[in-house]
């Protein structure tokens, strides 16, 4: 039987090896390269500063917060 180790996969290393994967001419020295990744994408990025955003006090804190790998265990209720 395998043992498991009790935390959550780490999304933001398999979503690194996902952009890999699709876009590896984006990546030099193992880092992201963002204007590259931007080319690629064929620049559709919106230069002004000024445009619709959704935002509250702690949404990044609550996006960081997601990342993290969990420890916690879901346990069947009994009857």
């Amino acid at each position: 039987m395998e043992k498991l180790e009790g935390t959550t996969l780490n999304i933001v290393n398999e979503n690194i090896e996902q952009l890999k994967k699709i876009f590896p001419e984006a990546f030099t020295e193992g880092n992201i390269d963002f204007d590259a990744l931007k080319e690629s994408l064929g620049e559709f990025v919106d230069g002004k500063k000024e445009r619709y955003s959704f935002n509250w006090h702690g949404k990044s804190d609550a996006k960081r917060l997601a990342q993290l790998p969990s420890t916690g265990t879901l346990r069947p209720k009994s009857r």
